[in-house]
């Protein structure tokens, strides 16, 4: 038994009362309460003050505790055990099928019409559908129609960047997700190498998943939107990236953005240090969009580079080395290798800037921000093998690279999941 002070019902419904005063105050100032309707605000401003966001997040885990507390244990593990699967596998169907964007914007649809539409079977697609409004995906307006509510919405709107994220995660991520038993199974103890993740396992492959999503036209553009959707908003959004470090301290110097996708946290990162200039690298098709997508009013700061990070790093001692949620995709031998081709391209005053969770013991951080690092955590082992590092795995990992790699802070902004390790060389 816990002599830690345990939560109740009343005390959590006060908490709630408590912060949900807090954060509805500030969205009557701002007027974007969210409904279930059409017409809802998508996402929280990012107006919000440190005060609010943290009322917000714990007013999510109490409405979550106190969830639990009302079901108990037996119910809380059943509902876990029966929720989990098909609510994924519901919003796995949702994508492939694009249901959402074959749903009027401003009207109803009968479920004939839309089965008719699409070529499905109209009994199980009505049967999946009711089980999405669940949860408060779709609404049935009247019987035997189907509407949008403000979660279809964001699902049916092309270029939306919450689109991505979940065509990744319910298309890509949630087969890997469901062979970890499979995949330890077969590999035993020598399971810590990228080509033994339970990604192989789902999708039969010797590639690593990198790899294989990149040879995959499909596949890569959901992995492309996913990592922009998650710049975009939330815990990891690329505002706290900015926070993590000051960049202005680099003055006009050269940030090398390894493995930096399209260029799209370094153009976030440019607009709040106007003098810094960028070179991205990454495979040559992402470069490739990155080039061609990149505004004119940028054409002098930015440089596209084909580069594979496992091979000798073109770039002689630039302002900084830049790597966000690059690391946490490989084992510990293969990151080591990534640091120390950087590691003999570093000068004195070179920066090496790892943008990536530093998980913290259990219980150091807010729950729910725990929550999502630990899911993170677990995307990871599936798909790369890959790991949520501690504070000492990351020292360990860093020396394993090279001795004389220190690190001379880590910064976490208030509200972001990800740190900011500042690495200099010796």
């Amino acid at each position: 038994m816990s002599d830690t002070k345990q939560p109740t019902l009343k005390g959590l419904a006060a908490d709630i009362t408590k912060n949900a005063a807090i954060v509805s105050d500030f969205l009557d100032k701002t007027n974007n309460h969210f409904t279930f309707d059409t017409d809802s605000p998508p996402s929280f401003p990012k107006t919000a003050s440190e005060d609010v966001t943290a009322a917000r997040m714990q007013l999510i885990y109490a409405a979550r505790q106190l969830q639990f507390l009302a079901l108990g244990p037996t119910e809380s593990l059943q509902w876990f055990a029966l929720s989990g699967a098909p609510d994924t596998t519901t919003l796995q169907w949702l994508y492939h099928y694009d249901i959402p964007s074959a749903v009027p914007n401003q009207d109803s649809i009968s479920y004939a019409d839309l089965a008719k539409k699409l070529n499905l079977n109209q009994h199980k697609m009505t049967r999946i559908l009711r089980h999405a409004m669940t949860n408060n995906i779709f609404l049935e307006p009247i019987p035997g129609h189907i509407a949008h509510s403000s979660l279809s919405k964001q699902l049916a709107e092309p270029g939306n960047l919450i689109r991505g994220p979940v065509g990744n995660l319910t298309q890509t991520v949630y087969p890997a997700v469901s062979r970890m038993v499979d995949a330890h199974e077969k590999y035993g103890t020598n399971d810590e190498k990228g080509v033994h993740a339970p990604f192989n396992v789902a999708y039969d492959t010797e590639k690593r998943a990198l790899e294989y999503i990149a040879n995959d036209p499909v596949r890569s553009v959901w992995f492309t939107e996913s990592m922009k959707g998650g710049a975009a908003a939330g815990p990891s959004s690329t505002r706290y990236s900015v926070e993590a470090f000051d960049w202005q301290s680099l003055g006009n110097g050269v940030v090398v953005d390894v493995g930096g996708s399209a260029g799209h946290v370094s153009k976030a990162i440019a607009a709040a240090a106007p003098d810094l200039h960028f070179i991205v690298q990454d495979q040559p098709a992402m470069v490739g969009k990155g080039q061609a997508e990149l505004e004119p009013e940028l054409k002098e700061r930015f440089t596209f580079r084909p580069h594979d990070f496992f091979t000798t790093q073109p770039y002689n001692e630039p302002a900084a080395f830049y790597l966000r949620l690059i690391l946490h995709d490989w084992p510990d031998e293969d990151a080591a290798l990534i640091l120390r081709e950087l590691a003999a391209k570093m000068g004195p005053e070179t920066r090496l800037l790892i943008n990536d969770a530093v998980v913290p013991e259990h219980g150091a951080m807010h729950p729910l921000q725990e929550k999502y690092v630990r899911n993170a955590d677990m995307v990871m082992m599936s798909m790369f093998n890959g790991l949520e590092r501690e504070k000492s795995d990351w020292e360990d990992v860093i020396k394993r690279a090279d001795p004389s790699l220190h690190i001379v802070g880590i910064t976490k902004p208030r509200g972001g999941s990800l740190s900011m390790i500042e690495i200099r060389k010796e």
